[in-house]
């Protein structure tokens, strides 16, 4: 009993802080091979339904102030990322489950990258994407360039797999030691491959000073949830319109205050948060 609730209590916990905003770059490689290894625990029906609800829940935690839509439009929208997120393990559950094959250890990864890959053509673009919790990781990430972000998520993945693959052959070296080679290698390069972006190929050219800006909304100046609704719904009412110019007239000027500061200090380009501007349809042109 302690065992079946340790392992998915532990997932759950690695899981919270492997995306978003609260993202720490190894908790997504951890939860990944623990929540596939949970998952091919299960049958296939309970195994994609389990990871679909967990990978929801974890969702409302990773990204919850980072969108600015009442409740119910959130919860709506951390069901349709859980169950994107939760397509791969139920390929994988068809598939492979407790296979042995080597070969099919790729289609967990492969599998994630491909849902990773086409979700950047949603309206949402890449938002949301594996890859952007490995931010820290600048090793890692110059791969970018040559195979996009979706190759970072298919080394998490094949991470994943590879574990699991691991176990099912019992740990036992003669077995596992040629799929641990392959990884190690395809790890080895691709290491390699950022060191000499960053150590070799440093840039050379001149730069400018940049300067990034963010809006900054204190506690009591935040819109309540029931104008956020009233607002998505189109039931705003003239005190509701008057409260929304005010409160984005107070933001607009905060952000030219500063931008002008910066400017001033010496940067050449200056660039705004998504989304930190905000101004009503005839204020459009006056902003």
């Amino acid at each position: 009993m302690r065992n079946k609730i340790l392992l998915p209590s532990v997932t759950f916990l690695f899981l919270l802080f492997a995306n978003g905003r609260f993202s720490i770059f190894f908790a997504t490689w951890i939860s990944a091979a623990l929540l596939l290894y949970w998952v091919r625990k299960h049958s296939r029906v309970r195994g994609f339904f389990g990871a679909w609800l967990i990978l929801t829940l974890v969702w409302m935690f990773q990204f919850y102030g980072m969108v600015p839509v009442p409740a119910p439009f959130y919860i709506i929208i951390a069901i349709v990322y859980g169950l994107l997120g939760s397509l791969p393990y139920l390929l994988d559950l068809i598939f492979v489950k407790q296979s042995s094959r080597f070969l099919q250890s790729l289609i967990f990864p492969a599998s994630w990258a491909l849902v990773d890959y086409l979700t950047q053509f949603t309206p949402y673009g890449s938002w949301g994407h594996a890859a952007y919790s490995q931010h820290t990781q600048l090793l890692l990430l110059q791969s970018i360039s040559v195979f996009g972000m979706s190759y970072i998520t298919f080394l998490i993945g094949w991470f994943a797999s590879i574990c699991n693959w691991s176990l099912n052959q019992k740990m036992e070296w003669t077995k596992i030691k040629n799929g641990v080679f392959a990884f190690s290698a395809l790890m080895t390069l691709t290491l390699g491959f950022g060191s000499f972006r960053l150590i070799v190929q440093k840039p050379g050219s001149e730069t400018v000073r940049v300067a990034s800006i963010s809006a900054i909304e204190k506690e009591e100046q935040r819109l309540s949830p029931e104008l956020h609704g009233r607002l998505f719904s189109n039931q705003l009412t003239d005190e509701d319109e008057n409260t929304l110019q005010l409160h984005a007239d107070a933001q607009n000027k905060d952000l030219f205050d500063r931008s002008i500061r910066e400017a001033n200090a010496g940067a050449k380009i200056i660039f705004w948060g998504e989304a930190n501007a905000t101004a009503f349809k005839r204020n459009e042109g006056e902003l």
